[in-house]
């Protein structure tokens, strides 16, 4: 497995602000976009137009310090992108992010 990238956000949850940030992969040309839906965050990952799968992140799932793991493959085969995602809530305050080598929240 080959590492295509990284990143940390902060994010305030549930005041209508909206972000979004999308990058593309050498992996069977995927796209991954991270945005804001409402008081969630939407991870999309897209071949193309075609949507492959989208997960949505809410106030519990940072509350819990849960980490979601899946796997997006291209229709063509070929490798696909293992995305993992985590999160924490720092309320009232801008708590720093885990190391990206980190495979879960601290």
């Amino acid at each position: 497995m080959e590492r295509q990238g990284g990143g940390c956000y902060l994010l305030a949850l549930g005041d209508g602000s909206a972000f979004s940030s999308e990058w593309g992969s050498a992996a069977g040309g995927l796209s991954v976009k991270l945005h804001t839906v409402g008081d969630d965050v939407a991870v999309s990952v897209h071949e193309g137009d075609r949507l492959l799968t989208q997960h949505r992140y809410g106030e519990s799932f940072f509350r819990s310090g849960a980490v979601d793991e899946f796997i997006a493959l291209p229709s063509s085969g070929g490798d696909g992108l293992l995305l993992r995602y985590w999160g924490k809530l720092h309320p009232g305050g801008t708590g720093g992010c885990a190391p990206l080598d980190e495979l879960a929240p601290r």
